[in-house]
């Protein structure tokens, strides 16, 4: 991946030509490929269902694992997704965190801060620019990703570890790429500079980062944190997983009083190795068969004690083998059935998210999605 970090920081590529983007996607392996065509369908149908209140919706934070803790978060602009009210909420209540670290020596323990940065790309230098949002919800004045590395002392290091998987299973990834260029239009300017942020300069940096798929500011004001991904129950433990990562993140957001909800649109298939993009497209045959599934990321319905062995590779991530933790059923309920949601399944998508209460969503077992998705096999 370095290689194509350099030439996007060079200019040599662009995010605006189509063909260096497909380059850009197509060195991101085609799990990883496929999530971002489904995080892209299931941002949309957010968009729909928020369509009167959009300005309460962020999609732009990624956080970073530095030094053991998420002491540090980007909000990344882009042209068609600024900082909003929503930002400005979830900011404040990640600002609110302190981490109380141990010194080396033993001497005693310290508190670390954290810190939020709002991100843009500057097309005249082809750098990220960042502005520190102060305690008072002022930011500072913007500084290039050269002079924030000697800041916070990160100068020297590698640009990107994370591995190029250009040529694994090629078809299948070009496929998903123009689903996702259909999608979005053929302008992938957005998702390009979005992937460049967070497979080169938080990377660079020496730090893991994570994002937020949406964070929504509900009319109360409560905060709420969404996850989404594509998957299905395992097949040992009958069971949702959820990775550490995202194990650490819900900790963080109880920490600061913001809900954590997931949802899951699962497939009509339950194998690692058969392509969904095939499914997306096939409406005839398949659009009925998929489910999106709610659950809610309380520390009560995660299985500490319950772990599940998964490969990077089998959710589309870079990295080796992870430790995922089960989600009970009793923190499950569905949502709807169908890849495309009807108008009252958004509206029961939004009042989800708005309120997360799964009160008036009926519940879900194993054997019940098995029933709904994977009638196909």
């Amino acid at each position: 991946m370095e290689p194509l970090c350099k030439d996007f920081q060079s200019g040599n590529l662009k995010h605006s030509e189509i063909n260096d983007v497909r380059r850009q996607l197509m060195a991101e392996g085609y799990k990883r490929t496929e999530a971002m065509l489904f995080e892209e369908l299931f941002q949309r149908l957010v968009i729909r269902a928020f369509k009167n209140d959009i300005g309460k919706i962020s999609f732009g934070w990624v956080g970073a694992f530095a030094y053991g803790s998420l002491s540090y978060w980007f909000r990344l602009e882009t042209d068609s997704d600024l900082w909003n009210v929503c930002d400005d909420a979830i900011a404040k209540k990640l600002q609110s965190k302190k981490w109380i670290k141990n010194r080396k020596d033993g001497s005693g323990e310290f508190t670390v801060s954290t810190d939020v940065y709002r991100v843009r790309l500057c097309p005249n230098k082809g750098l990220f620019v960042f502005s520190k949002r102060g305690e008072d919800g002022k930011f500072w004045n913007e500084v290039d990703e050269n002079a924030l590395r000697k800041i916070l002392k990160r100068d020297g290091k590698d640009v990107s570890k994370i591995q190029d998987s250009s040529g694994s299973n090629s078809g299948r990834q070009e496929r998903a790429i123009r689903c996702l260029e259909y999608l979005r239009d053929s302008n992938l300017k957005d998702l390009s500079i979005r992937r460049r942020f967070m497979n080169c300069l938080i990377p660079g940096f020496g730090w893991s980062p994570i994002d937020l798929d949406v964070v929504h500011l509900a009319e109360d004001g409560q905060i709420r944190y969404i996850e989404f991904k594509r998957k299905y129950p395992a097949a040992g433990q009958e069971k949702f997983g959820l990775d550490e990562a995202h194990v650490s993140v819900m900790n963080l957001m109880k920490d600061v009083g913001v809900a954590s909800l997931h949802i899951l649109l699962v497939s009509p298939v339950w194998t690692a190795n058969a392509d969904p993009v095939l499914w997306y497209l096939d409406v005839p045959n398949f659009e009925h068969k998929w489910a999106w599934v709610a659950a809610t990321l309380d520390e009560k319905f995660i299985g500490h004690d319950t772990s599940m062995q998964t490969e990077g590779g089998d959710s589309g991530h870079h990295g080796g083998a992870r430790v995922q933790h089960a989600i009970e059923w009793d923190g499950c309920r569905l949502l709807s059935q169908g890849l495309g949601m009807s108008e009252s399944a958004l509206i029961s998508l939004r009042d989800f998210l708005a309120s997360a209460s799964m009160e008036k969503l009926p519940k879900i077992g194993y054997d019940g999605l098995r029933r709904l998705t994977d009638q196909c096999q």
